[in-house]
């Protein structure tokens, strides 16, 4: 499988249609809120409204058109349609909660932070949830001799232990492991610890939690759970298990929970060392 990728697929064509509609859709978002202020007060959420429509309209549709210069050559970039839609909603609804708390509550300081703040994380979440509708990897695929249709495989650190507490003071040593990655001073594996605090600063655990933010620790029915909506949020084929303990019978323990998951529900997973 592979894919040319083009950022400018179209030239300059698509940046500068994305501009032009993103610059219609606020000239006219802000025409609405202008006019809003003049006309009766019974008129004035409809025209907040249409003006919330213009403008997050208008950036949605920037998104988009720019996004159709992104081209993976030798197959199509495809988009979830639920998702793409909900993007809009969602930037119509932030966006027009900002236009009118300062259409209501005028254009003060206080007001235009808070208006400010929510329309900016309206049109942020929108661009994200716009990026999470695309679709690539299965799209891009080509069957072969040795592969007949897409298949995606996910590793994922997993501490499985009888109880949710024991499991987190096992996860301790691939903690350990990781701080002393970190720290440029790789050890050996460390004996479990009852409490991290006073091992590391708070940049440490921060570096050390990116690290492992994957990482899946609990008792039987955590780990099902968490491995169940991993593989429903990746669309995993099959799930790597890898674990770290201090203690081989632990580890053990852990690889034997996970298997009995897998026989009785069905978690698609394979074990490694």
């Amino acid at each position: 499988m592979q894919g040319t990728v083009d950022g400018f697929s179209y030239g300059l064509v698509t940046p500068v249609v994305a501009f032009l509609m993103a610059s219609l859709g606020g000239a006219l978002g802000l025409r609405c809120t202008t006019r809003s202020m003049l006309v009766a007060h019974s008129w004035r959420p409809g025209w907040l409204a249409l003006g919330s429509v213009a403008i997050a309209s208008g950036i949605w549709t920037m998104h988009f058109v720019a996004m159709m210069g992104f081209k993976v050559r030798q197959a199509p970039i495809h988009y979830d349609k639920a998702m793409t839609f909900a993007s809009l909603g969602v930037a119509i609804v932030m966006v027009g909660i900002g236009i009118f708390i300062v259409g209501y509550r005028g254009a003060r300081g206080t007001a235009l932070f808070t208006g400010g703040t929510i329309t900016g994380l309206g049109i942020a979440s929108m661009h994200y949830l716009g990026m999470a509708a695309m679709r690539l990897y299965r799209h891009l695929f080509k069957p072969s001799e040795t592969l007949a249709r897409p298949y995606a495989m996910i590793g994922v650190p997993v501490v499985a232990a009888p109880t949710d507490e024991e499991a987190r003071r096992l996860s301790t040593t691939q903690q350990l492991k990781f701080l002393s990655l970190v720290r440029g001073n790789r050890l050996q594996l460390q004996p479990p610890v009852d409490s991290m605090d006073g091992l590391w600063n708070e940049w440490e655990r921060e570096a050390v939690n990116q690290r492992l933010g994957a990482a899946i620790v609990g008792g039987p029915e955590t780990v099902k759970r968490r491995l169940e909506a991993l593989v429903a949020e990746t669309e995993a084929d099959e799930v790597m298990i890898v674990s770290d303990f201090y203690d081989i019978a632990d580890r053990l323990r852990s690889f034997e929970i996970v298997a009995a998951l897998k026989q009785r529900d069905g978690v698609p997973t394979t074990t490694a060392a």
